[in-house]
């Protein structure tokens, strides 16, 4: 990938996501993926699909984190066991 301006930077992803509830219950299996560069595709996916006219605030890096998240669940082919949600109002992972 080429460098860009993200609008969020991929390790500051990468950072957040590993303070969220439940992130332990994905940790283990992250062995083998490359977190990093699944954070640069999803920050430059956002940041070329973001419209310079609108802002960009705290809620919209939760969703990008939520993102991320959810490919991190993908990867490790964990879809069928864990989520992303909003439980007691703040980004977790959750069961299904």
């Amino acid at each position: 990938m080429r460098d860009m301006n993200y609008i969020v930077n991929p390790k500051t992803i990468v950072e957040i996501a590993e303070n969220v509830n439940g992130y332990d219950k994905i940790k283990p299996f992250l062995d083998k993926v490359d977190v990093l560069l699944t954070a640069k595709g999803v920050a430059e996916e956002w940041t070329l699909n973001q419209n310079p006219d609108e802002g960009f605030g705290s809620s919209d890096t939760t969703f990008v984190v939520k993102d991320y998240i959810d490919c991190l669940i993908d990867e490790v082919m964990l879809w069928g066991q864990l989520k992303t949600g909003f439980p007691n109002g703040f980004l977790g992972i959750v069961e299904r």
